[in-house]
């Protein structure tokens, strides 16, 4: 009886692991082929599975960046240093876009950079650490088996202000595209196909990107496809390999 109860238990939980799109062993590295068309480049970039906890009855995943050199390599949006996940009881990984803790730590880094630059305005602490609260909204994409081909994807809108500066980001038009295999040269996986609009609105600049993601489980991101509105290809993102921590 109880060789059987442990059979069960290690067959349900080796299914749990498996069942959120991102990887929640920590120490992981996931190798991307990042090609830029507009940059004319192409490199190497790596994401660590930095961070793993549980918090609310959720799994809590942070992936760190490993590239110094690519971060900030257009806009505050862009520096994808941390990337955010959680996954909950009902069984939806939630790939976290933006959250008011990193839109307030990237704001107050931004302001720090561009305050001693601009005529008339010192960089005061105090200051930064007053004005830097005025923020609103989270952007999430919800990750799920049991979606719809064709079903929307909730939009979501986050704008922060600080001082002198104000940015923004929304998510809208987006759609669950169904399941596709993918191959990548990690692999073949089964994925999840997710698409949106994305606006950034950094110091009344604003830009809009089309973006396509394909989310494998137990694993995560498996591809990313960037276009502009007329459908041309700007940037690409594939896996490349995974580096289990030894």
């Amino acid at each position: 009886m109880k060789k059987t109860c442990l059979t069960f238990a290690i067959a349900f939980f080796a299914l749990a692991a498996q069942a959120q799109y991102c990887n929640t062993e920590k120490g992981t590295a996931l190798l991307y082929i990042n090609s830029d068309r507009q940059a004319n480049e192409t490199r190497i970039d790596t994401t660590l599975i930095s961070a793993v906890r549980t918090q609310d009855r959720k799994t809590l995943v942070e992936q760190t960046l490993c590239n110094p050199k690519t971060r900030g390599k257009d806009s505050i949006f862009d520096d994808n240093s941390t990337i955010k996940f959680a996954y909950g009881t009902d069984k939806t990984t939630e790939r976290i876009i933006i959250d008011e803790n990193w839109g307030v730590e990237t704001m107050q880094t931004l302001q720090k950079e561009l305050a001693p630059q601009e005529k008339g305005m010192p960089f005061d602490p105090e200051e930064l650490e007053r004005t830097a609260g005025n923020h609103k909204g989270a952007i999430t994409i919800p990750l799920r088996k049991d979606i719809t081909e064709g079903e929307k994807i909730p939009s979501g809108k986050f704008t922060i202000k600080a001082s002198f500066m104000k940015a923004g980001l929304e998510v809208s038009k987006g759609r669950y595209e169904g399941f596709e295999k993918v191959t990548v040269p990690a692999g073949a996986f089964n994925c999840l196909k997710v698409s949106y609009k994305l606006r950034k609105n950094i110091l009344y600049l604003p830009r809009t990107v089309y973006v396509t993601q394909w989310y494998a489980e137990g694993i995560g991101l498996v591809k990313e496809e960037t276009a502009d509105k007329k459908g041309y290809l700007k940037q690409s993102k594939t896996l490349l390999r995974i580096i289990s921590p030894e």
